[in-house]
């Protein structure tokens, strides 16, 4: 067994991506601090609690194993958050323990993840932001943007009435320039479902797909499965229900618990099943869809056009009629826009607003948050 080059450590394995984790592990010494973060995690990403309870086993018996101490919480910690049995102390004791680590920030990250679990979600906000500034300043930029984004993800719990398209979009841009596609995925999951939940349902598909192509490679793992859940919900909401079918078939076999009970939430709400949900074994996600959206207004074609193009940018009227009708004059193109943003409008009462002085649409409540990579 080879073993990791001069001068490696945790701290350089913190921006590694599942895949690129896998790849790694056969180069590290058997049962090294390393060797067992690496297994942490991937046990983590899989969603297999019995196997972080061998790496724990081996975490406690280990002998002169730097870290030790805060391996063992990292992985009692990511244990706890697979079986959604956390509390605010567990995060507390777990920031204590790696305060003053090398890899800071990968603990912060940690605690603000199981924070979200439970629902805590402004204390998971503030737990996002001081990880994603220490993963910069401890050079794990990618693991930083995951952080970042997550931030924006509770900033949307918090405040439902937030879209957030415009910083997942941005965020979009980030990620690809960095290459970090499970951060591309995350981004499409959050875009896909926001336009699901206005109505947007085909663009709402379109996303998705785009986030399942990010995540290629990255099979089995955890967030493939929710994202294969969201689009087997928007195949439903489609009609599709044959598609949705086959997902369901795909992911019947799955014992995650999170899965199991999603994928009750589905069939209730599409098949009419009525089978016993564990709501404190939900994601968040699932938990508002078990008793939220069940009249979405679905947005016709062109008018999803209008609100996909102002989820991205404002534009004047002339701009969105020469964006749906090309071959118009540009007078009428610009009368059937207006027509078309009052029937949007009238499914979703102010989804449009207008800006008097910029002469502009946009999406509301689809302002960006600003974020600082150091300081406090």
């Amino acid at each position: 067994m080879g073993v990791t080059a001069p001068g490696s450590g945790i701290k350089d394995l913190v921006n590694l991506s599942y895949n690129q984790l896998l790849l790694r592990r056969v180069k590290f010494k058997d049962r090294s601090p390393e060797d067992l973060y690496a297994r942490l995690m991937c046990a983590y990403y899989q969603n297999e609690p019995s196997k972080l309870e061998v790496v724990e086993d081996i975490i406690k018996n280990a002998s002169n194993l730097e870290d030790q101490e805060l391996l063992l919480k990292v992985c009692s910690f990511r244990r706890k958050m697979l079986s959604v049995s956390l509390n605010i102390e567990d995060a507390n004791e777990l920031i204590k323990a790696g305060i003053n680590s090398s890899w800071s920030g990968d603990i912060y990250f940690c605690a603000a993840l199981g924070m979200y679990k439970i629902s805590e979600y402004v204390l998971a906000k503030d737990l996002f932001i001081k990880s994603y500034r220490l993963l910069n300043e401890q050079g794990a930029s990618r693991k930083a943007l995951l952080a970042k984004q997550n931030a924006i993800t509770m900033e949307g719990n918090i405040h439902p009435e937030n879209r957030l398209i415009g910083d997942y979009q941005n965020l979009i841009k980030e990620a690809k320039h960095l290459d970090a596609s499970d951060v591309v995925a995350n981004a499409c999951l959050n875009i896909s479902d926001e336009f699901y939940k206005i109505g947007a349902i085909n663009v709402a598909l379109k996303v998705i797909n785009e986030g399942l192509k990010a995540l290629v490679g990255h099979s089995l793992t955890h967030q493939e499965k929710e994202a294969l859940l969201l689009k087997t919900e928007i195949l439903c909401a489609l009609d599709r229900k044959k598609e949705a079918k086959e997902l369901l078939n795909l992911l019947n076999h799955d014992s995650n618990e999170e899965i199991v009970n999603a994928l009750k939430v589905i069939e209730k709400r599409h098949y009419g099943k009525s089978s016993a949900i564990d709501v404190n074994k939900l994601s968040p996600p699932w938990r508002v869809k078990l008793e939220g959206y069940k009249n979405i207004q679905k947005l016709g074609r062109l008018e999803e056009a209008v609100v996909e193009l102002l989820s991205a940018t404002p534009s004047t009227i002339y701009e969105i009629a020469g964006h749906l009708y090309e071959n118009v004059d540009e007078g009428d193109a610009a009368n059937r826009a207006s027509t078309l943003i009052s029937r949007i409008n009238k499914k979703h009462p102010n989804l449009i607003k207008f800006e008097s002085e910029l002469k502009t649409y946009c999406l509301s409540d689809n302002e960006k948050i600003e974020f600082q990579k150091g300081g406090q």
